[in-house]
């Protein structure tokens, strides 16, 4: 059934899906209390049989009350509505494919030809009425072929003493962001604060795919990602990261990376990751050249041998590129431990313009740096104190950091930000191998995990399982620029057809040269 919202003179069509939220009951609102729902942008007026953008004016629901049947909403039987305009890259249209079953819909040939390959070429005439599967054909499920289901836009809840936004769908913030593009802004600080305006009234962003579609937004108007002109810049740009990082409070990284995966018999030959396996790593994708999401794993001591021993992990730096990262869960024992470098710096750099030396640069032949304090770091943040509106920061000029997690018996789970994401950076810890350096485990107590040193593991900076991600970036940005993301997977899935997961297309496992030897 779908639900028809009356203001004034007219009427608008709601998605049971879309309307769900906005007749829950919120944790600051108490029942009886008066509330007012405004959906911007992407609200269709339902105009006898025809459906027309209500051009950004937004509209309202007012309820009576959260225990009864609000009194302005009526449940009709109505027929779907012709189709909105296609969605664009921008997100600024109403109509998406549908998902029936919570699945991405496909034709009954098989998970590659779904609605993105239906909308090349003559394809919906020649085959959307056939082929149908979880009772749709293409001429039902699929925008570009006049089905599809409206959707995308922010729900936006008002209460009389705040406003707050929640955004759920990559669409959804998309639409709440769409007048950055068109700004007359003269600098793009300019826009930064208008992007900070604006986040400034998100409550809540539920899902890594919105998290992603933010920091595209953010990275495409060259807020985040550098190079900078100096560390100040650098510094503008963590806080555009943290507007989003510090909003995102989804449960669905259990889809990316959860118990299940990270403890899976890891595949034979190298890894990649700096001190994990590529088993406990996803990346998010569409790759993009300014910026990636991380999904890791960390284990506990002892629990998954067959994957790795857990405990303290491998002190790093990151390639002059920037860091924002958080815990998902809280594990006693588990958290950062941030660590000194040597007043040791270069000139050569790719990411400041500014002609001063800095530190944990890779082109420099002739630099190599030195943890400080290896057996104890600087300073240990437990999970319990990075979980939440909150993220660790570190850049290669603050020092290194590991991920540790002592616990014998949880897994504990971190959400990582680097921007851009780094090919090369240098690790500190002991190798397997009898050449390798050696170095006392952590304060001296039984060895659990890394044992960190002052020395590098090598003489050079050591590859990152962001090496393949940057040059699938290359290659997407060359292929398709600003078109939609599905297009560049259609291009990688057709040589790879194991890139298809479950869940859609939104996460990869790690594949790459492993960091250390």
């Amino acid at each position: 059934m779908t639900l028809i919202a009356v203001d004034g003179d007219s009427a608008f069509l709601l998605d049971d899906e879309v309307a769900a939220p906005i007749i829950q009951q919120t944790a600051d609102t108490t029942s009886g209390s008066r509330a007012r729902i405004l959906v911007g942008f992407l609200a269709c007026s339902l105009a006898t049989v025809a459906v027309c953008m209500r051009g950004g004016m937004p509209w309202s629901v007012q309820m009576a009350s959260f225990n009864g049947e609000p009194d302005t909403i009526q449940k009709q039987e109505v027929s779907h509505p012709t189709r909105c305009n296609d969605l664009t890259p921008n997100g600024e249209a109403c109509c998406q494919d549908k998902m029936p079953g919570g699945v991405v819909w496909h034709d009954s040939d098989g998970h590659f030809y779904h609605c993105e390959w239906y909308s090349a070429k003559n394809r919906c005439q020649r085959h959307g009425t056939r082929l149908e599967n979880l009772g749709e054909t293409a001429s039902t499920a699929c925008c570009a072929c006049g089905g599809g289901e409206l959707g995308g836009a922010p729900v936006i809840l008002e209460t009389e003493d705040s406003v707050a936004v929640i955004l759920e769908t990559e669409d959804s913030v998309a639409v709440y962001l769409a007048g950055i593009k068109n700004m007359e802004a003269e600098t793009k600080e300019d826009k930064r604060v208008w992007l900070r305006e604006k986040m400034d009234g998100v409550r809540s962003i539920k899902t890594i795919k919105a998290l992603h579609m933010y920091y595209r937004i953010a990275s495409k108007e060259e807020l985040m990602g550098g190079p900078y002109e100096d560390v100040a810049e650098g510094e503008r740009a963590r806080l555009t990261v943290e507007w989003g990082l510090h909003k995102y409070d989804g449960d669905d990284w259990h889809e990316y990376m959860n118990e299940e995966i990270a403890s899976r018999k890891p595949p034979e030959g190298a890894q990649a990751g700096v001190g994990t396996t590529a088993s406990l790593v996803k990346q998010v994708f569409p790759p993009d050249e300014r910026f990636v999401i991380l999904i890791l794993a960390w284990l506990p001591v002892g629990k998954y041998p067959w994957v790795g021993t857990g405990g303290v992990g491998a002190a790093h730096t990151h390639g002059q590129a920037t860091c924002n990262f958080k815990f998902l869960n809280v594990v006693e024992g588990a958290g950062n431990t941030f660590y000194d470098l040597n007043d040791g710096a270069s000139t050569v750099t790719d990411m400041y313009q500014d002609g001063l030396p800095h530190k944990g640069g890779c082109n420099d032949h002739d630099y190599r740096p030195v943890l400080l304090k290896p057996g104890a770091g600087r300073e240990f943040i437990p999970s319990e104190d990075l979980v939440g509106p909150t993220s660790g920061y570190i850049q290669d000029d603050l020092g290194a950091h590991s991920i540790d997690n002592m616990n014998s018996s949880h897994i504990a789970f971190s959400i990582h930000v680097y921007y851009p994401p780094y090919a090369r950076a240098w690790a500190f810890h002991a190798g397997a191998d009898k050449e390798s350096q050696s170095c006392d485990p952590r304060y001296g107590e039984t060895p659990h995990g890394k044992h960190n040193c002052e020395q590098t593991i090598k003489e050079e900076c050591g590859t990152t399982s962001m090496k393949k991600y940057l040059e699938l970036a290359a290659d997407f940005k060359e292929q398709h620029g600003d078109d939609h993301p599905v297009s560049w997977y259609h291009d990688m899935c057709a040589r790879d057809h194991d890139c298809l997961e479950d869940k859609g297309l939104e996460a990869i496992d790690v594949i790459d040269d492993t960091l250390e030897a």
